[in-house]
């Protein structure tokens, strides 16, 4: 064989080889691409899309307006939800304390609400507002409703979601919240030559500063029963007292 055949042999199967390569390298890309067009189908096919929602919790909050507006609907790809995003937006919602969002695949989301506890209606410039457990504002009415106590302490309005700092306000929250159900909805909350004062049924009950409010709680329930009758007086908890008339002031 000649040098010139030599070199001919050679550049043939160089070329040979560059084009198996070639054919490798297409034939790569192209699982690739497939893989990767049945993984896109598959994310946002029927069978990864959300068949179901599921809520607790949810007494008050507006779930469902929000889940529209995040577009939480059937028939969406649970890729394409992001979950923090949804808690987020349920959160804004003044009931809402927490917000949990849990994807479950194939096709189910769950969600799970803890809502604040409206305890006392409160006199605002031209309205009420019922403040929760936590002294969050949730909610107006131009008349408290029976849902709650009552709390006659005028106090400015912070606006829906936004936590009351008013100490005689937060301090009737407490001391309501530590009765019981039966006494709380009979409670009436007001001052009195600056101290909080309480109607209970047909008792009143001078609680003074707005301090140790779930021990004078406590200290009420247990003598409010069998008390005789006269003004209640548990500014001092641990040692409650009963007052044939009101006390002088001072």
């Amino acid at each position: 064989m000649t040098m010139d055949s030599r070199l001919q042999e050679r550049r043939r199967e160089v070329a040979e080889d560059r084009a198996r390569v070639d054919v490798r390298r297409v034939v790569w890309l192209l699982v690739v691409l497939g893989s990767v067009g049945a993984a896109v189908w598959l994310v946002t096919s029927p069978m990864l899309s959300v068949r179901t929602i599921s809520t607790f919790g949810a007494t008050n909050a507006q779930v469902s307006e929000v889940l529209a507006a995040e577009r939480v609907v059937e028939g969406r790809p649970l890729i394409a939800i992001r979950s923090a995003s949804v808690a987020e937006a349920l959160e804004a919602d003044p009931w809402v304390r927490f917000a949990g969002v849990e994807l479950i695949f194939p096709s189910h989301v769950e969600i799970t609400i803890e809502e604040r506890i409206g305890v006392a209606w409160v006199p605002m410039s031209s309205r009420w507002g019922l403040v929760a457990d936590d002294g969050v504002l949730v909610a107006y009415s131009p008349q408290p409703t029976n849902e709650a106590a009552g709390v006659q302490i005028r106090t400015s309005d912070v606006g829906l979601g936004v936590r009351i700092e008013e100490p005689d306000v937060l301090g009737a929250v407490v001391f309501l919240i530590a009765l019981p159900d039966d006494l709380a909805r009979r409670t009436s909350i007001h001052l009195k030559d600056g101290e909080l004062w309480a109607r209970v049924g047909e008792r009143d009950v001078r609680l003074g500063r707005p301090i140790d409010m779930d021990a004078k709680a406590s200290a009420l329930e247990a003598i409010i029963g069998s008390a005789p009758p006269g003004v209640i007086d548990v500014i001092a908890p641990a040692r409650p007292a009963v007052w044939s008339v009101e006390p002088a002031e001072g």
